[in-house]
């Protein structure tokens, strides 16, 4: 394996793109291009979570998937010389990342047509919004390439946030101060604003810009999540629904918020350990080789 590591902005030496490259090997699998996982790990956009990195990198290798793993702009990170939101940048860095991939897929023997963009918590907020708002006209005027280069296969989004709207409605009427004082401190690197408008909250949101292009999409989530209410994946999924758009919803009943692979190997406290949601990675396995993005059969 090859582990690569590109700095993606200038000045900003935490913003960077690891490539987990799997070695070409003569015994078996000579040449073959490989399906590449975009990793986003979340963090609420103050700082890029260690658990939802390396760890889940790790065992997608172990499927056989090369993995590149995006370190993006958050507060812990940003240039105070760069006046653009916290959250737009983030975005440029993922588009950026695209680019790289596609500009090495020979050299790392990737296959293009088969790049899953996989994010989590905030994470699968940024994940969710490139391969929504980031396909439209609007976003890819801006880019140097065409919109071939930035569109995944497919998009996984685990815990994430997706509909602003309907998330903000369950936190505001929540009892807990605490919830509440989080998410006003996220919006800040995510609206420029502690109390964003309705319509800043609409327009940051992924759900806003499904369309019948949007790819297909796995989502799992627990309905004991206390920070990311998991109503906002049932609103994201209706709309998938509604124009057509093939998905697949895992809902766990128990669950704290960033559970990651859900066992010892990404266990940052005991509740981190659940048993049921363990199985989010092998029924993804299972979803991917039903759409022909894994590896090819000989």
């Amino acid at each position: 394996m090859q582990v690569i590591t590109e700095y993606l902005r200038e000045h900003t030496p935490k913003v960077t793109l690891t490539s987990y490259i799997i070695d070409d090997k003569e015994e078996f699998q000579t040449g073959m291009k490989r399906p590449a996982v975009v990793l986003v790990p979340g963090g609420g956009y103050f700082g890029v979570s260690d658990r939802e990195g390396e760890p889940i990198a790790l065992r997608l290798l172990g499927l056989g998937y090369h993995v590149f793993q995006l370190r993006y702009t958050t507060r812990d990170t940003k240039n105070e010389t760069d006046q653009d939101m916290i959250s737009d940048q983030a975005l440029e860095d993922l588009a950026t990342s695209f680019e790289y991939i596609h500009a090495h897929s020979d050299q790392f023997l990737v296959d293009t047509k088969k790049i899953i963009l996989m994010g989590f918590s905030a994470g699968g907020h940024l994940s969710a919004m490139f391969a929504t708002y980031g396909q439209t006209e609007a976003f890819l005027a801006r880019r140097d390439h065409s919109k071939a280069v930035y569109q995944p296969a497919c998009l996984v989004l685990g815990y994430p946030v997706v509909d602003y709207l309907e998330m903000m409605r369950v936190v505001d009427a929540s009892a807990s101060s605490d919830l509440q004082n989080f998410w006003q401190a996220s919006h800040q690197y995510v609206f420029g604003t502690e109390h964003p408008t309705d319509d800043q909250l609409r327009e940051k949101s992924p759900i806003t810009y499904i369309t019948a292009e949007t790819v297909p999409t796995f989502l799992w989530h627990t309905v004991e999540d206390g920070l990311v209410p998991h109503e906002n994946v049932l609103t994201f999924a209706r709309v998938l629904a509604a124009n057509c758009v093939p998905y697949e919803l895992h809902l766990y009943q128990t669950g704290v918020h960033g559970l990651a692979l859900s066992d010892e190997t990404t266990m940052g406290e005991a509740s981190h350990v659940n048993m049921a949601a363990q199985t989010w990675l092998p029924q993804l396995h299972t979803w991917l080789k039903q759409h022909g993005i894994s590896i090819a059969h000989v």
